[in-house]
């Protein structure tokens, strides 16, 4: 889809501002379950991955990606009952804040795939 939309509107630089996924009835798994969340990183793997491949493969200029969200928050069509974030915050224990396992997956990839001088 990058390489089509670089292609369709003459190489702009893109930023990919929302991206992210959450698992019906997440919600509901206790902590630990939560916590591990492989779904969720298995998806940040295989969609910064991809993204990856436009700029290496297809010469697509990706300026910037941000994963949604950095934490959980308020849904505006479902509430607090959808988590996308990366973070749990625990709404009954003070807002307390706890990294997922997608958290810890996000930066070591992205250092992986960034070509520095």
């Amino acid at each position: 889809m990058l390489g089509w939309l670089s292609k369709r509107y003459n190489h702009p630089k893109i930023y990919c501002t929302e991206n992210g996924t959450s698992l019906k009835g997440e919600n509901d798994l206790p902590l630990e379950k939560i916590l591990k969340d492989d779904f969720r990183a298995d998806y940040f793997r295989g969609y910064i991955g991809a993204l990856a491949d436009a700029v290496e493969k297809d010469g697509v200029d990706v300026r910037a990606y941000l994963a949604w969200s950095l934490m959980d928050n308020f849904e505006w069509a479902e509430g607090y009952e959808t988590r996308f974030g990366v973070t749990f915050v625990d709404y009954e224990g003070g807002q307390k804040r706890y990294p997922k396992k997608s958290a810890k997956v996000v930066g070591p990839l992205f250092e992986s795939i960034i070509k520095t001088e």
